[in-house]
């Protein structure tokens, strides 16, 4: 549920660059949204297996996915690295409130 969130904000960091895109706009959205489908598998299998907090996991997966922004727009690294960097601000807020629906659906451990 928490890694979720990167997909709005892929969107929203999309939105003022949308003129400057390398892909087509549908080839764009299929492999932002495998590689965020791929990053949320392999983080939850990640946190099972090791039993790490799942915001450990965050700072790798929106440097993977801050990389893949980064080299599917046409302008440069420092305007694309800015744009990202603002969008942080919204996976933040996004990811509060994805961690508070979660621990609010999540029935409470008893012993």
């Amino acid at each position: 549920m928490e890694l979720v969130i990167f997909l709005p904000g892929m969107l929203l960091a999309y939105f003022p660059m949308k003129q400057y895109l390398r892909l087509h706009p549908a080839k764009l959205a299929a492999a932002a949204v495998s590689l965020i489908l791929l990053l949320c598998l392999a983080g939850e299998t990640v946190r099972h297996f090791f039993h790490i907090n799942i915001l450990w996991l965050f700072f790798p997966a929106a440097a993977i996915i801050g990389s893949f922004y980064v080299h599917t727009l046409k302008i440069t690294r420092w305007k694309s690295v800015s744009v990202f960097l603002a969008v942080c601000g919204v996976f933040s807020c996004l990811g509060n409130a994805a961690i508070g629906i979660s621990g609010e659906t999540t029935p409470p451990f008893s012993l």
